[in-house]
């Protein structure tokens, strides 16, 4: 991530140590195949029960997972959905690809997820999902969301990219929506060396969609051909591996949609059943690390804390904090110049508002649709950085230097 700074992002968001090396060597001697075998089964049947969900599949990317749950929710071309401004492009790159059309709510200026009381004025007769994005592992207040699904039919997508091991009211996030997408990648709190993620649903049909699109199937209507034989040619019997599928034994009548090619391998699987062991440690790692950022951010006026969403618990995968300039004025691109180029502090924005992006900007998005989001971003919000491995020395130069900033750049009010 750069050598220059004091006070730096991990490019890895885990602990990486023995056990993890020991799993990845153990699977690449021992395995017939890196791509078919038995520990990608065993992984999607523990991360399922860690999330009390019934179907976990696993997939090489949570953008992978997201394509695949917009692939089965037939979002296309004249169907509409409603998503949070705050989030990485890729929630709604397979949006965009198929066609159809975002209608963005605002955010919640404490949590920075999707504000609920903006979700309904985006709803249309077109309108299929919400999709919705667990900010920094802060949950999204779904009890309202699903509510408003339940109300207006809809489906909800998780982008839980963030959210690895979070909690809402009692319940793990991944066991919430119809269909929730996990990360795996080298940055989140747990990974599959480097790239990885999964879908999870409650829903049997959607799991088996789900297992079908992930290893270029397609998903649609069949029916039963009448003689088992391609022109003058009979089945072979017993059949043979000939990569016919079912083209001696169906005919397709309508084909909703095609897969991609998104299996998680042997060696991933491996190192991510020893990851998921140790998730919620790793995560009492970064809890402790919040704790510290808390108790000496607090006293530094001008200085609002994230507001954790009440009986929940954060994955704290970000560190948000705010500069209120009700107390102190301050341009904000000159405190993370002031905290980067003097100070030695990585500060990485996430994420500029998806809705005024040039791409979205191609689509009709514009300045003023997203008020809430506009002002938190690019007047507020300050992200410092978080680790599982990160010393307490690292956060109080991190907190002198925010003061610091404040002081010189800041005009008190």
């Amino acid at each position: 991530m750069g050598g220059k700074f004091r006070v730096n992002e991990y490019g890895v968001g885990s602990v990486i140590d023995e056990d993890d090396l020991k799993a990845a060597s153990k699977a690449l001697r021992g395995s017939e195949s890196l791509s078919w075998g038995p520990l990608v089964p065993q992984f999607e049947k523990a991360f399922a029960e860690y999330c009390g969900v019934k179907h976990a599949i696993a997939v090489t990317s949570c953008t992978a997972a997201l394509e695949i749950a917009t692939r089965i929710l037939k979002i296309k071309s004249g169907v509409e959905v409603v998503g949070t401004p705050q989030t990485f492009r890729a929630t709604y790159v397979p949006v965009n690809a198929a066609g159809a059309t975002i209608r963005f709510a605002d955010i919640e200026s404490e949590t920075l997820d999707i504000d609920p009381k903006t979700i309904e004025d985006k709803i249309t007769s077109k309108t299929k999902a919400i999709y919705v994005m667990h900010y920094g592992g802060n949950p999204v207040d779904m009890d309202q969301v699903m509510e408003i699904a339940e109300k207006h039919d809809l489906d909800v997508v998780e982008d839980a990219a963030h959210a690895l091991g979070t909690t809402y009211r009692g319940r793990n996030v991944g066991s919430i929506g119809d269909l929730t997408c996990f990360s795996l990648q080298s940055l989140k709190n747990m990974t599959t060396l480097g790239e990885g993620g999964f879908l999870t649903t409650n829903r049997d049909d959607y799991a088996e969609m789900a297992r079908t699109l992930r290893t270029y199937g397609i998903i649609g209507e069949q029916r039963p051909r009448a003689e088992k034989k391609i022109g003058k040619y009979l089945a072979p019997e017993p059949r043979i591996s000939d990569h016919a599928d079912d083209s001696w034994d169906y005919d397709w009548v309508r084909i909703d949609g095609w897969g991609i090619h998104a299996r998680m391998n042997e060696v991933q699987a491996a190192v991510g059943l020893n990851q998921l062991k140790k998730l919620d440690k790793m995560n009492e790692m970064r809890a402790k690390v919040a704790e510290w950022y808390g108790e000496d951010l607090q006293k530094i006026k001008g200085i609002r804390l994230w507001k954790v969403r009440d009986k929940s618990r954060p994955s704290w995968h970000l560190y948000p904090c705010f500069v209120d300039q009700g107390k102190v004025k301050i341009n904000m691109f000159d405190l993370i110049h002031y905290l980067e180029l003097k100070k030695g502090i990585r500060i990485i924005p996430r994420y500029f508002p998806v809705h005024l992006t040039d791409y979205m900007r191609f689509y009709g998005h514009s300045y003023g649709e997203c008020p809430v989001c506009e002002r938190v971003w690019f007047e507020e919000q300050l992200n410092l950085p978080i680790n599982p491995r990160m010393p307490h020395s690292d956060v109080e130069t991190a907190v002198r230097a925010v003061k610091s900033g404040l002081e010189m750049l800041g005009r008190r009010l």
